[in-house]
């Protein structure tokens, strides 16, 4: 039977929550979106080869994990599935995201970049349950994971109804996992999933990467005049189907390009390299050139002004 290792952690500032979860997960560089104190908590248990993390913060925050920023510090391959418990979350990787509300989960690579943005929801928190398990744990082929990563998954539907209740029990019982049989408890989450994977699979959820593929283009070209008809051209689709693809994922085209936008404005704010460009002229680089509208959406958006953002 392996060991069982415990560890909790309550934190103040952001430097201290990316070192605690820099260590317990992979390197990780994390930055607060929204101003105001940081607090954030984390309760982690390590056991049968898998990591099981209730983590919450009180802070909107972007956690962004590279190859080049890891180096050599965490040779092994994982996977992490991520539940959402309370407020929001977007997880992007290989060129698609998965936008998660309460009850729903996506997963992603740690050996690849990915990015997760976290948003409050009204009562002001963040939470979320992370179960990272070995690569060959999940007994699928690296293939048929990487059409899976990053895509929003139901909660309520398929096996993911018998793993998600599982995860939120593990979330809203930390003793179950401290004791002797918490490496039962996490083999059968982790054999859940696995299950949960090959039913998104055989639904035909993942439309044969054509989304991501739209999306990538639309990442490339986000500092460009778009519209559906232009996007549609570019990927030679019609505009229904174009349409369609968003739909699926409860988006829309015009919303999803406009919050990108809005997040690339973001970056460039909290970058000190950016801090001689205004903020008129950082929303006009991203297609905002009416300064109140953009002050307005990016508030909308993230609570608080592009200028409260300036480092």
């Amino acid at each position: 039977m392996g060991r069982t290792i415990v560890r909790d952690a309550a934190v103040h500032d952001v430097r201290s929550w990316q070192r605690v979860v820099g260590e317990a997960f992979v390197p990780l560089d994390v930055t607060a979106t929204s101003h105001g104190p940081f607090h954030a908590r984390m309760h982690a248990v390590s056991t049968g080869g898998a990591l099981v993390s209730d983590l919450s913060t009180g802070s909107g925050h972007l956690v962004r994990h590279t190859r080049a920023g890891a180096g050599t510090a965490r040779p092994g391959h994982a996977y992490k599935v991520s539940l959402q418990l309370r407020g929001r979350s977007t997880v992007r990787q290989h060129g698609r995201e998965a936008d998660l509300g309460p009850g729903q989960l996506a997963v992603y690579d740690t050996a690849d970049d990915y990015e997760l943005c976290g948003a409050t929801g009204r009562d002001g928190e963040f939470r979320a349950l992370v179960l990272m398990v070995p690569g060959a744990a999940l007994g699928l082929a690296a293939e048929q994971v990487r059409e899976l990563l990053a895509v929003t998954i139901a909660g309520d539907a398929g096996s993911a109804r018998l793993l998600t209740p599982l995860l939120q029990e593990i979330a809203g019982d930390h003793g179950h996992l401290e004791h002797e049989r918490s490496g039962t408890t996490v083999r059968a989450a982790t054999a859940l999933l696995s299950v949960t994977l090959l039913d998104v699979l055989g639904a035909g959820a993942v439309r044969g990467g054509r989304l991501g593929a739209v999306q990538a283009w639309i990442e490339d070209h986000l500092d460009e005049p778009l519209d559906p008809a232009v996007i549609a051209a570019a990927n030679h689709v019609s505009v229904r189907t174009l349409h369609a693809l968003f739909h699926a994922e409860g988006r829309t085209v015009g919303g999803w390009v406009r919050r990108r936008r809005l997040e690339r404005c973001r970056d460039d704010l909290l970058d000190p390299g950016s801090a001689r460009t205004t903020v008129a002229a950082v929303g006009r680089r991203w297609g905002f050139t009416d300064p109140a509208h953009f002050s307005r959406a990016f508030r909308s958006e993230f609570g608080a002004s592009p200028r409260d953002l300036r480092p």
